[in-house]
């Protein structure tokens, strides 16, 4: 799957079957679990590839290689740049079929012509909100720590320094406990 060829030097979902996919991201090949791919495998091999995502029994997982890529790499969607890196868990730090909703919220900032303000609450990668700080607003994210250290790197990658809008990532804590709080 190509988003559009015109606007992202993203991925090419390449080959799918028995719960795996195998993509393109920009010059590196990743065959990886996914959980929606239900029919099998009728190439019988994935070939060739860079890296090859393999679950543990217990949970979790490894990659193997053929080839390494480098520790993380770049890819474009119109002005904006990704930094891809596989993690430990099989994502690569980006999740690409979100660009319709990063399209969404940037032709409604662009088309209010004033100051807009959003808070988004499902801030996993940090795209849509690096995107709607791109298109000029002030965006909030909902992250945790070590996420929103990625964030900020990321941010970098991306130049948003030269973006007429910014972004503050929004610290909250959620208490594992079901006890309600005791009145002193």
């Amino acid at each position: 799957m190509t988003l559009s060829r015109s606007r992202v030097s993203y991925t090419r979902k390449l080959w799918m079957g028995d719960g795996m996919k195998k993509e393109r991201w920009g010059g590196v090949i990743l065959v990886r679990p996914d959980p929606q791919v239900i029919w099998p495998n009728q190439e019988g091999s994935w070939g060739s590839y860079d890296g090859y995502y393999c679950r543990e029994p217990s949970g979790g997982g490894h990659w193997e290689y053929q080839k390494r890529p480098p520790e993380n790499w770049t890819i474009g969607y119109d002005d904006l740049t990704f930094k891809i890196r596989p993690t430990n868990f099989k994502h690569t730090g980006l999740f690409p079929e979100q660009a319709v909703n990063w399209d969404w919220v940037t032709t409604r900032i662009k088309a209010h012509g004033g100051p807009f303000r959003l808070l988004n609450l499902f801030g996993y990668t940090g795209a849509a909100s690096i995107a709607a700080a791109a298109a000029g607003t002030i965006t909030r994210f909902r992250r945790t720590r070590p996420a929103t250290s990625r964030d900020r790197m990321s941010a970098i990658t991306r130049r948003l320094n030269r973006s007429p809008g910014s972004v503050a990532a929004v610290r909250s804590t959620v208490s594992s406990s079901s006890k309600s709080p005791s009145k002193n």
